[in-house]
């Protein structure tokens, strides 16, 4: 594949967490400062978002594939990874792949109001084989079903030029690797 082609890349990642409001209640009462509450209830949260169970799916060009082992990690500069099995393609919305033909690894983080991830999507078999650089600008919320919300994302092609919803962010800045 020519790295000067390019292609839609969205994700959409689906969690459910359910903060322990009991807990929070407990937190208040142990007359603790505003400071002690609100650091115990994020590494609370922090850890919950970890440990949860996510579902997820991308699209990547006119392909559709499912996301399997799904792993969500928030670090302590504010930023978060996702690391996700990439399986397919899908041959319907109902199908189920279960063989893994790639892999995407981000680390997202927040700049000026709205969170970017940076990071890369291996494909190692089918029409898009090789690996990409991937810009997303995320969209947390962008739908919710039964309480879960889902993120949506853009791409980069394999020269780090952005297109689709990453386009009117201009250029990247030299601090990203190249093709890997």
């Amino acid at each position: 594949m020519s790295g000067s082609q390019n292609h839609v890349v969205r994700m959409n990642i689906e969690g459910k967490i359910m903060p322990d409001f009991a807990d929070i209640k407990k937190l208040i009462s142990d007359n603790k400062t505003l400071g002690q509450i609100k650091s115990e209830i994020k590494a609370k949260m922090n850890a919950e978002i970890s440990a949860a169970s996510y579902n997820g799916s991308l699209h990547l060009g006119q392909s559709n594939y499912n996301l399997l082992n799904i792993k969500l990690a928030v670090l302590e500069n504010n930023s978060s990874t996702i690391n996700a099995d990439v399986a397919g393609p899908k041959l319907n919305a109902k199908d189920k792949p279960t063989a893994i033909v790639g892999h995407i690894a981000m680390t997202t983080s927040r700049q000026e109001n709205s969170t970017i991830g940076v990071g890369t999507l291996t494909m190692n078999s089918g029409q898009y084989s090789g690996q990409f650089k991937v810009l997303i600008d995320m969209k947390r919320g962008m739908g919710e079903h039964n309480g879960m919300k889902g993120c949506a994302f853009g791409g980069m092609n394999q020269k780090c030029e952005r297109f689709g919803m990453n386009k009117e962010m201009g250029k990247p800045e030299n601090k990203m690797p190249q093709k890997a």
